[in-house]
């Protein structure tokens, strides 16, 4: 009877839709089934006693099971997205680890598009305000300018406050590309109160609403996605400005938590926050549907909006429920895992006030394609002292490079636009500079959405974002070759 039972084990390991994959306590491969095999496209005989690189952080003094999502690589060097469940199987004398694999490419495709679908929907609801901060920035700009010309005694003061009013239009694109750019999750540690005011300052155009805040001194900070957690609370101000009619108060509080028996969480410290409205509510029975995809509500609405916001906060460790408001309305409650702050350090800081003029001497080459910019830059780098040589594409900068780096003349830094027209991608551009000289300085600039982490694997840290002023350049500038 036990054998049969063994054999009908073994029949339904074999035969599991999951991959399953177990090996020794040296971390080497003794089995998998037909799913790993048919996932990754490795028999058995290729990985045979091989380690596995997503076993790599496993060990047998972890707390188990263990969860996991990672991209791995199939033997053809394609890859897939992957959801782990590890656990450890222990004897008397022996423990080998085990892994249930299921491959969650198409779930994170769909994300990805629900997302997608959801930052356009944002934008087709805050676009009428949009444009009319943007049109009376411009405006103002205009008003200024003309006056300069038509009151040349008073020209400084009047560039001075369409330089203010210049500067306030780069936020403005800024909170703008927010909701447009794709996923491209860049966790890193950041304070949540002021992305909780961005997200207000967008939604909250046009509208009879008020915002009360109830954030405690010293909060917490927490690990996550800066543009996705502000599309959260983008999300759900929305939802519940449309609930309230535009008009209405919403409520945002903020605490620390500690949770240790928690199903949907692991134990420690998070950061609590709850969204409450005073609008008609959510009835209890469609609470627990209302963060399915395409479930809605709305005639109109296309139901992806919370949706997004259920994955991004599950991707990023924590938890969101829904509630009835002692107000009245919805009370979104958000459980994100909490990191404590830490002191900012400055690699460089400026000392005075002032920009001092011929400051610096040597060489830099500028990759601009935009002739107005390429040339306004090129002033403000001889202002400070610099020789200047100019570049239109990014093969013609690559050859001047090369040039001057042959006559023994090397450019002490190069100033490259990420988003050359008709030229090399940005990427290859970088590569190919650092090819020609490994050592070589750069800062990139770009008026669009750039990750910066893909800048940081080429060991490229600096970055100007357009429109900068002679101020950020100057400052960048002398960090870099400070520390150079």
């Amino acid at each position: 009877a036990l054998s049969s039972e063994l054999k009908k084990f073994a029949l339904a390991v074999s035969q599991s839709p999951v991959g399953i994959v177990l090996v020794d306590s040296n971390k080497r491969v003794q089995y998998f089934n037909k799913a790993y095999s048919e996932m990754t496209g490795y028999s058995l005989e290729d990985l045979y006693g091989s380690e596995l690189e997503i076993f790599e952080e496993i060990s047998d003094n972890l707390n188990f099971p263990i969860k996991k999502e990672l991209i791995l690589t199939r033997k053809d060097g394609s890859s897939f997205y992957a959801r782990i469940l590890f656990s450890a199987i222990k004897d008397e004398n022996n423990i080998n680890f085990l892994a249930i694999i299921e491959d969650i490419t198409k779930e994170k495709v769909l994300e990805e598009r629900q997302e997608l679908l959801s930052r356009l929907e944002i934008l087709a609801l805050t676009a009428g305000g949009l444009s009319h901060d943007f049109n009376n920035l411009l405006a103002a700009i205009l008003s200024y300018l003309e006056m300069a010309l038509l009151k040349p005694d008073q020209c400084s003061n009047y560039v001075e406050k369409a330089k203010k009013l210049c500067l306030k239009g780069k936020d403005f694109t800024s909170r703008l590309l927010s909701i447009t750019k794709g996923s491209l999750p860049k966790k890193q540690k950041i304070s949540l109160p002021p992305i909780i005011k961005e997200a207000a300052e967008i939604t909250f155009k046009g509208t009879s609403c008020e915002l009360i805040l109830d954030f405690p001194p010293d909060l917490c900070c927490v690990i996550g996605d800066r543009h996705q957690l502000l599309q959260v609370f983008q999300n759900l101000f929305l939802n519940a400005i449309e609930a309230m009619g535009g008009k209405g108060r919403i409520w945002v509080k903020t605490s620390v938590v500690e949770i240790n028996e928690d199903p949907e969480l692991k134990p420690g410290l998070y950061l609590y926050v709850s969204v409450a409205d005073e609008g008609p509510g959510i009835p209890a029975h469609i609470r627990d549907k209302i963060f399915h995809p395409f479930f809605t509500t709305k005639e109109t609405g296309t139901g992806l909006g919370l949706a997004t916001v259920y994955s991004i906060i599950k991707n990023h460790g924590g938890k969101i429920r829904v509630e009835g408001s002692p107000n009245g309305g919805a009370l979104f409650e958000i459980f994100l895992p909490a990191k404590e702050k830490e002191q900012k350090t400055e690699e460089y800081k400026e000392t005075n006030n002032t920009v001092r003029c011929a400051e610096f001497y040597g060489r830099i080459l500028i990759v601009e394609d935009e002739k107005q910019l390429r040339e306004g830059l090129k002033e403000m780098l001889e202002v400070l002292g610099f020789d200047v040589a100019e570049a239109t594409t990014g093969n013609e900068g690559l050859e001047i490079y090369r040039c001057a780096l042959n006559e023994g003349k090397p450019f002490d830094l190069v100033i490259v636009d990420f988003h050359l027209k008709g030229s090399l991608d940005g990427h290859e551009l970088l590569k190919a500079f650092k090819e020609i000289d490994p050592r070589i300085r750069i800062i990139v600039s770009s008026g669009q959405y750039l990750d910066l982490s893909s800048l940081e694997t080429l060991g490229i840290k600096d970055f100007l974002r357009k429109p900068y002023s002679f101020r950020e350049l100057h400052t960048t500038i002398a960090r870099l070759l400070r520390k150079s």
